[in-house]
C-alpha cells in the first residue's frame, strides 16, 4: 500500500484549520443581547433575507468581510465554490454569527474612543469595516438607520 506523507500533512493542516474556525471565540462584551442588536441594526433580524448588492442574510455580511473572517462554512460546503460557500454561511444565522466572531477576534478596537472596546464599537466595525470603524454612523442615511435601530435595540434589552 502506498502512503503519501505531504498528503497527511495537508490533510491534517485543513482539519486542524477547520477546528479553529469551527470552535467558539470569546471576545469580551460580545454577548448576545449585542448579537441580537448587530442582528437587528443590520436588518430588523429579517432571517429571510438573502442577498443583495454584495450583502447577505440578516447580518447583511459581504464576501470581503467573511473572507477576512478566515473564510467560515457550513459543515459539506466546498471553499472551492466560494461564492456559495460564502452566501450560504451569511444567510445561516450560526455561521454567520461565527463569522462575526472571527471578524472581531481579529479587528476589535475601540472605534468611539470611550476607552472601553463594547457592543457600540461592535456596530461602528460592522457598519464601517475594521479600517474606518471610527467614522461617524450619522454621516449618511443607512448610516442613521443602522445607528437608530442599534440604539432602540438596546434601549428595548437594557430595559
Amino acid at each position: 500500500m502506498y502512503f503519501d506523507f505531504k498528503y497527511t500533512i495537508v490533510y491534517l493542516f485543513i482539519i486542524s484549520c477547520y477546528g479553529i474556525l469551527a470552535q467558539d471565540i470569546f471576545i469580551s462584551n460580545l454577548d448576545n443581547e449585542c448579537m441580537k442588536c448587530l442582528c437587528y441594526a443590520a436588518s430588523n433580524c429579517d432571517t429571510s433575507l438573502g442577498c443583495d448588492d454584495g450583502y447577505c442574510g440578516p447580518y447583511r455580511l459581504g464576501k470581503r468581510y467573511w473572507m477576512d473572517a478566515g473564510r467560515p462554512t457550513i459543515v459539506g460546503d466546498d471553499l472551492a465554490n466560494s461564492d456559495y460557500a460564502f452566501r450560504h454561511c451569511a444567510v445561516t444565522v450560526p455561521c454567520a454569527q461565527g463569522t462575526i466572531k472571527h471578524y472581531l477576534a481579529r479587528h476589535a478596537t475601540d472605534c468611539n474612543n470611550d476607552g472601553v472596546t463594547d457592543c457600540d464599537d461592535y456596530a461602528m466595525i460592522n457598519f464601517n469595516g475594521a479600517f474606518e470603524c471610527g467614522r461617524s454612523l450619522q454621516r449618511n442615511a443607512a448610516g442613521r438607520i443602522y445607528w437608530q435601530r442599534y440604539l432602540n435595540c438596546g434601549n428595548v434589552i437594557n430595559k
